[in-house]
């Protein structure tokens, strides 16, 4: 009750694996920056993807915020 493994065998589904890599790398090529502008962004909105966990409290630009020495 297994997969009989034969050198026929492991020879046919290396040769689709080395037929179907290159065309799904294309597909993934061409929709990055046509369709897709950020593939994590994508992910997170439909649900694929966690969010980044908060880490570290936000830090405030010292830059916005007025008053002190220029």
């Amino acid at each position: 009750m297994g997969f009989n493994a034969t050198m026929e065998s492991i020879h046919r589904w290396a040769w689709w694996f080395a037929v179907l890599v290159p065309l799904t790398g294309g597909i993934g090529i061409l929709l990055t920056g046509t369709v897709v502008d950020n593939w994590y962004l994508w992910a997170m909105k439909h649900g694929v993807a966690p969010p980044y966990p908060q880490v570290f409290p936000a830090v405030v630009d010292p830059a916005l915020v007025g008053g002190g020495a220029q």
